[in-house]
C-alpha cells in the first residue's frame, strides 16, 4: 500500500518509478500537461468572472425564466411538459412557444444539480449569444 501511494504521488508530481528509482519525465510531456493545465484554470477563472453575478442580477425571477425553469424541471422529472406531452419538440407557454433548447438544456442541469434559480439563470447565460 505505501509503495503504491509513492508511486501515485511520484506519477502526480510528474515522475515515473524505475527500477533504479525516480527519473524524470520528457519535458515536451510535461510541458504538454502545463499547457493543458493553464487552459483550464484560464476557461475557470473566465467562467467564473463571466457567471458571479447571475443568481441575483437583475433581481427578482421574471416570468419567462420561471416558465423556462418550471418546464424544465418537470422535463428533467418525468418527460413531460406542463401541458402533458412527452418530450415535446417546442413547448408552448404564455401564448407562443419556447425553443427546445432553453427547455432541455437546463433540464439536464436540472438533473445533476437540482432545480434552482442560479442553475435556471446560468444555463440562460450559456445558451445567450452576444453581439
Amino acid at each position: 500500500m505505501l509503495s503504491a501511494l509513492r508511486v501515485f504521488v511520484a506519477r502526480s508530481f510528474g515522475l515515473y518509478f524505475s527500477t533504479k528509482g525516480f527519473a524524470k519525465r520528457s519535458v515536451r510531456f510535461d510541458k504538454q500537461r502545463f499547457d493543458l493545465r493553464l487552459a483550464l484554470a484560464l476557461v475557470a477563472v473566465v467562467a467564473t468572472v463571466y457567471l458571479i453575478g447571475v443568481p441575483r442580477t437583475p433581481p427578482g425571477f421574471c416570468l419567462d425564466e420561471s416558465s423556462i425553469a418550471f418546464n424544465a424541471q418537470l422535463i428533467s422529472t418525468t418527460g413531460h411538459d406542463e401541458y402533458d406531452e412527452a418530450w415535446p419538440l417546442f413547448f408552448k407557454a404564455f401564448g407562443e412557444y419556447k425553443n427546445p433548447v432553453y427547455i432541455y438544456l437546463p433540464a439536464g442541469l436540472f438533473k445533476f444539480t437540482g432545480p434552482s434559480i442560479a442553475v435556471a439563470r446560468c444555463a440562460h447565460c450559456l445558451r445567450q449569444k452576444r453581439h
